[in-house]
């Protein structure tokens, strides 16, 4: 026989679960759930939300926003606590810019097709406008941090 409820709820002293525990529990929940909302838990609708340009453009952008975190501001953080010698790679440098202005370019511009060959002449001229904006933004970087290691008396 049941004990009757008296109010009095007592939690475990310690509950240990691991992250892809956590994540499998979800996921299971989502497919169990899945006959009930069929177009939010489909493959349909998972592979639409990666088509997405909009979505494409945010990975840009975030990807170049981790490469000048790790890149560009980590080495300087390191050169302005006085590490006698740090290591850069000059293309990894250029390229967090370049990725943000793409991923811009991919958000705003949403074109059907990132080969020109495949895009009119117009939307040609404007994906090499922003290519070129894209590069000049990688360079300028990469000068930027040349100019900062030689104001910190480091050959660059």
């Amino acid at each position: 026989m049941m004990q009757p409820f008296d109010g009095n709820c007592v939690a475990p002293a310690e509950v240990k679960i691991s992250a892809w525990d956590f994540v499998n529990h979800v996921i299971t929940l989502f497919l169990l759930a899945g006959y009930r909302f069929k177009k939010y838990t489909s493959l349909y609708f998972m592979t639409s939300i990666f088509k997405s340009r909009v979505v494409h453009g945010a990975l840009c952008i975030i990807a170049g926003i981790i490469l000048i975190y790790f890149f560009l501001w980590r080495k300087l953080e390191l050169l302005h606590a006085g590490v006698g010698q740090v290591s850069y790679s000059a293309k990894l440098v250029a390229f967090g810019p370049f990725f943000i202005v793409f991923g811009l370019y991919i958000m705003i511009v949403r074109p059907a097709s990132l080969k020109p060959a495949e895009m009119q002449s117009r939307q040609q001229i404007l994906f090499w406008v922003f290519f070129a904006l894209a590069g000049l933004a990688g360079i300028l970087s990469f000068l930027w941090f040349k100019n900062q290691l030689g104001l910190m008396g480091y050959e660059g």
